[in-house]
């Protein structure tokens, strides 16, 4: 019989329900009537009260919460709180109700239970003004998220916390926060101690300088991306950084403390500045300049990584002068001897796959290189396909498309044994790329190529004189490499 269980499986049973339906068990029997009562994990959302006549969704969202802390067993801890208030948009249910107020006293009974996680969401307006003082001083907390809605994130200020102490701390997640006073980011980030994961997206920081110290941080998400905050530095003492995901702007200055000696995955989305004109993009030629090099020096930092992904923004740099391509790898002497795995997702374009051959370079130890082509959004002139260009008389284009006029780079591909690309349009780009790799590829086992659905739409562009006319005939470097067309 499922009532004979433990208390402790029918919490587990019941924390897999609303907590509204995990209520309604104690009608079952006498041995269930009290079981919610003691439940270890809280969870409410707003969104599933409904707006009546009578009382409206904030008032019924209150009621029925404070009826859950009326009537639970006291003596019983709280292991997890997660409070949902997105669907109060309406500032009248918001101030008639005081939900605000109420929100602040039941955190702060929670943090009375040896609370251990607290995840809140919320569009009501300075609601982290009432947010008892406790919350960012509790002992027992491992795991704290913080999201505001777009509409009420600049208002929701941690400024007015004093004092943040929390020593056991281990995942922290701020999405739409706001911070006025420069030393708070500062105080926040060194009062968590055993800090292991760190998540900031879409946050509102003042300083000119970001600094994040967190010793035994693992892995850190960093998703700014907004246009006022582009010149503000960031600056990294996390020795023991594991793994770390960027989405911001490539002008963006990081300063990296301590070699990042631990770091094995990186994925990274560096976006070039632009000014918005008639819903075009214009790029200024000198601050691009200047955030290339930036973000090269800002790979440089990574060097130690095992994985690496990046997305098509991070080559978009790249398109204004390819030519330059080799002299800024060049500059910047990048390597990633420890890389394994590189992931990219790609439009492709010349630019980009020149890119990608000096990444190649750069990381001697690759063995495996997996490649999304998607396309090019702004609609830039591509090159030809494959089968309107006489590849004959081209051979010269081909052989030298890649070499841009130096015959001095070693280009030997001495480690990689995968590749595999997926949405391949056949271009005469792709094309010269696809040799490049044939050509080059000393110990090349397998070349495993998805070509688009455009491609397959198409009927000139037959797979079979593709496969036969071309990539049979390209040299190779290993002679056990086994070339794929799936679909």
């Amino acid at each position: 019989m499922i009532s004979d269980l433990p208390d402790t499986i029918l919490h587990h049973i019941l924390s897999l329900l609303e907590l509204k339906q995990a209520i309604t068990s104690s009608v079952l029997s006498t041995k269930w009537r009290y079981v919610w009562a003691s439940l270890p994990c809280l969870k409410f959302d707003v969104n599933s009260f409904k707006d009546t006549h009578r009382a409206g969704k904030a008032e019924a969202f209150k009621r029925f919460v404070n009826q859950v802390y009326n009537l639970r067993d006291n003596s019983s801890n709280i292991q997890i709180l997660s409070l949902c208030c997105y669907g109060l948009k309406n500032p009248m249910d918001i101030y008639e109700y005081n939900i605000k107020r109420c929100v602040g006293e039941w955190i702060g009974t929670s943090l009375k239970h040896n609370l251990q996680e607290v995840y809140i969401k919320f569009t009501i307006l300075d609601l982290g003004s009432l947010f008892p003082c406790n919350l960012f001083t509790c002992n027992s907390l491992t795991r704290l998220e913080l999201e505001a809605s777009i509409d009420s994130y600049q208002l929701f200020i941690l400024d007015q916390y004093g004092s943040f102490s929390l020593p056991r701390l281990k995942t922290l997640l701020l999405k739409r926060i706001k911070f006025v006073l420069h030393d708070t980011p500062d105080k926040l980030f060194s009062g968590c101690p055993v800090l292991e994961s760190l998540t900031i997206t879409t946050c509102v920081f003042k300083q000119r300088e970001l600094k994040i110290t967190a010793l035994k941080l693992e892995h850190l998400v960093i998703e700014l991306f907004m246009d006022k905050m582009e010149r503000m530095k960031i600056r990294l003492n996390t020795p023991n950084l594991v793994s770390l995901r960027c989405k911001d702007f490539m002008s963006r200055d990081f300063c990296v403390e301590h070699d990042l000696c631990s770091l094995v995955k990186a994925e990274l989305d560096f976006i070039p500045g632009y000014e918005k004109r008639g819903g075009l993009r214009f790029y200024d030629n000198i601050k691009l300049q200047t955030s290339v090099v930036r973000m090269m020096r800002t790979l440089r930092e990574f060097h130690n990584i095992q994985v690496l992904t990046l997305s098509p923004s991070f080559f978009e740099s790249f398109h204004n002068d390819p030519s330059e391509v080799q002299n800024i790898f060049s500059t910047a002497t990048i390597q990633f001897c420890k890389l394994r795995c590189l992931k990219l997702e790609i439009w492709g374009t010349y630019a980009t796959l020149l890119v990608i051959t000096y990444l190649l370079l750069s990381s001697p130890n690759t063995k495996s290189l997996i490649m999304e082509i998607n396309k090019d959004p702004y609609l830039r002139k591509s090159s030809p396909y494959w089968y309107e260009v006489d590849l004959i008389t081209s051979r010269a284009t081909l052989y030298n498309l890649w070499k841009h006029g130096e015959r001095s780079v070693a280009w030997e591909i001495r480690c990689l044994k995968l590749v595999e690309i997926r949405g391949l349009e056949g271009s005469f780009d792709e094309l010269c790329f696809l040799r490049h790799l044939l050509e080059y590829g000393m110990v090349l086992e397998k070349l495993i190529i998805y070509p688009s659905k455009e491609w397959l739409r198409h009927p000139n562009r037959r797979l079979d004189s593709f496969i036969k006319e071309t990539l049979l005939s390209f040299p190779r470097a290993s002679s056990t490499v086994e070339i794929l067309m799936l679909f």
